[in-house]
């Protein structure tokens, strides 16, 4: 039997590299998992679940192969590798609407150690599971793919997304152009309750109306637009809110900050509302911008944006 050694993940990530969250290991010329190594990702997902709630997290595997083969073999085996690996995590990762995966990844051969000993071997038949964001420490920078070679990847340029609520609290009209109270409230309309006093019935995406565009995997938004249609029947003791966002991302070669702009449209039944809130015109560092999962859409690759999901 071919020696193997024993999968891992660790919420903390590898101490050299904390964007390192877990190896699963193979025997030889083998790609699916075994028990132990699906053990090992779903105690990944354990960790996952209850973070992401309007926390961005971007996940890459990349698959390797042993020197033994030919290099096509390597290669493809080292892709089926990464590939069962992505697809179990986003079997149950991808219906939140914050994570993503990119597409499965391989390095083949390029990475082992020709004529090297047994251990050295089972190291190299492994997946290296990646992300930006670890869970018991938070964010951290990109993923090491682009330190290999940059890929073409599809983001999204332009999506809708749809949702309604119900409260027995009126609101405060307006809004605070503060940089905390602005994400705060991008996220709080996108991905929670609003707690005892309200429903917050989150609809979907109008995917017939998104747009992607092909771009390098190294870019990153630069400019977020956003038109922000609200329509409120508003009673004596409670209010309905239907919400529409019409989102505009610019992609390119990652920029200090990134400028959002947001537009108010406004409907009262029974006419115009006195105070209605105005333009937005903020500048987010990088590093936030990079961790919001609106600011910074998921892959739309990611089978949870195949279909409408909630």
């Amino acid at each position: 039997m071919t020696f193997q050694l024993r999968s891992w993940f660790n919420a903390s990530g590898l101490p050299e590299d904390r964007r390192l969250q877990a190896q699963i290991f193979f025997p030889r010329a083998v790609s699916t998992l075994d028990s132990e190594d699906m053990r090992t990702l779903e105690a990944l997902v354990a960790a996952y679940r209850p973070r992401l709630i309007g926390t961005r997290a971007e996940v890459l595997c990349v698959g390797h192969a042993d020197w033994r083969g030919t290099e096509p073999y390597n290669q493809d085996l080292a892709f089926r590798r990464s590939d069962e690996v992505k697809a179990f995590i986003d079997r149950r990762l991808s219906q939140y609407r914050t994570f993503s995966s990119h597409a499965a990844h391989s390095r083949g051969e390029r990475d082992s150690v020709v004529r090297a000993p047994r251990d050295r071997m089972a190291y190299d038949r492994r997946v290296d599971v990646w992300s930006t964001y670890v869970p018991l420490l938070g964010h951290y920078d990109a993923l090491p793919i682009e330190v290999f070679v940059p890929l073409w990847v599809h983001r999204i340029t332009f999506r809708v997304l749809e949702s309604a609520s119900y409260t027995n609290n009126r609101p405060e009209p307006g809004g605070d152009d503060a940089l905390d109270t602005l994400l705060d409230d991008l996220t709080d309309r996108l991905f929670r309750s609003d707690g005892e006093t309200s429903q917050f019935l989150f609809g979907s995406e109008d995917l017939s109306r998104r747009q992607t565009a092909r771009v390098l995997s190294t870019a990153r938004v630069n400019a977020v637009h956003i038109e922000d249609y609200a329509e409120y029947d508003v009673g004596l003791a409670s209010e309905a809110h239907i919400s529409r966002l019409e989102i505009t991302y610019t992609w390119g070669r990652p920029e200090p900050t990134v400028l959002l702009t947001r537009n108010y449209t406004r409907r009262y039944l029974g006419g115009p509302h006195p105070n209605p809130p105005g333009p937005e015109r903020t500048r987010i560092p990088r590093a936030r911008a990079d961790q919001h999962p609106l600011i910074f859409p998921p892959d739309p690759e990611s089978p949870a944006r195949r279909g409408r999901t909630r």
